[in-house]
């Protein structure tokens, strides 16, 4: 898989795996700054099981995200798959203080450089709004 196909997937995966709404708190607010980027950006298509359908994602390989709905995520586990070479899994174990609601979301993307489809598939859980 190509290094920038595998960093976009990366965060679609974890994106998506950490998204959906936690009943009765309120929603993180996506954060502003030079390097973000949303998924859909990168050519993926990205469907949660809240009814998410985009993630924002940070560089490099951070496990966390923001669903289009503001939601704070972040990943448990991500499985990259790109035909014919395979797919590879990552667990992020037990996140501490984290035991809310948990989301699944699955993005599908073409590789630039093979024209092979990339599925990733990701699990998560929300990040309670800090306290004012």
């Amino acid at each position: 898989m190509h290094a920038k196909t595998r960093v976009a997937a990366a965060a679609v995966a974890v994106g998506l795996s950490v998204a959906g709404p936690l009943a009765g708190m309120a929603h993180a607010s996506t954060p502003k700054g030079h390097g973000l980027r949303t998924a859909s950006a990168e050519g993926f298509t990205v469907s949660c099981d809240n009814g998410a359908t985009d993630v924002t994602l940070t560089r490099g390989d951070s496990d966390s995200l923001w669903l289009s709905d503001g939601s704070h995520v972040v990943l448990t586990s991500i499985t990259f798959t790109e035909d014919p070479f395979g797919s590879f899994t990552k667990t992020f174990g037990t996140k501490t203080g984290l035991s809310g609601s948990t989301v699944h979301c699955t993005a599908s993307g073409t590789d630039p450089d093979t024209g092979n489809t990339v599925n990733v598939d990701v699990n998560g859980v929300f990040v309670p709004p800090s306290a004012v």
